[in-house]
């Protein structure tokens, strides 16, 4: 745990930040938003993290203990869509926009790590419009739902779909 420093506080700050954007702020451009300030960094702090995440990203034995932090990251992601959604923190579309979220943020991060003269939030910034394309498509009943919804299609496991009306 000692590479991961003090990430349960980032997760607690992460879960404040989403907490604190207003309900009229489309749902995946609010957990954009969280996950800039999430990875924001001062100057000071920045060659010690970019060291830390080298370990993390590349050491066969941090890469398996991150899975669990990461699946600590990806709850905090998803618990915040389903409150807004008005879903279950298991169902799918939560769930999906946590594992998309994590596999952009990483995405920036080894991108960071290539280029040593590269600002990790410019990074990050990048990958914004690749979160919603991958979401509406796999949910296309969502298509005019994922910035404001208003009626919420649950899928099951069974395949079967039902909705839910929620005022956001």
């Amino acid at each position: 745990d000692i590479p991961w420093g003090r990430f349960d506080d980032g997760l607690s700050g992460l879960r404040a930040t989403l907490a604190a954007i207003p309900v009229d702020v489309p749902v995946l451009e609010a957990v954009h938003r969280a996950v800039l300030e999430f990875n924001r960094l001062d100057g000071a702090a920045t060659e010690q993290h970019r060291q830390r995440m080298t370990l993390l990203l590349t050491t066969p034995a941090l890469q398996a203990h991150s899975v669990l932090r990461y699946t600590q990251w990806r709850e905090v992601i998803a618990e915040y869509a389903a409150s807004r959604y008005g879903l279950a923190v298991d169902d799918l579309l939560p769930r999906t926009i946590g594992h998309v979220s994590l596999a952009l943020s990483l995405s920036a991060y080894e991108q960071w790590l290539r280029e040593p003269e590269s600002r990790l939030t410019d990074l990050l910034a990048q990958t914004a419009p690749l979160l919603e394309p991958p979401i509406a498509r796999s949910f296309p009943l969502f298509d005019n739902l994922i910035a404001r919804p208003s009626v919420v299609f649950c899928f099951s496991t069974s395949g079967k779909s039902s909705s839910k009306i929620k005022r956001a």
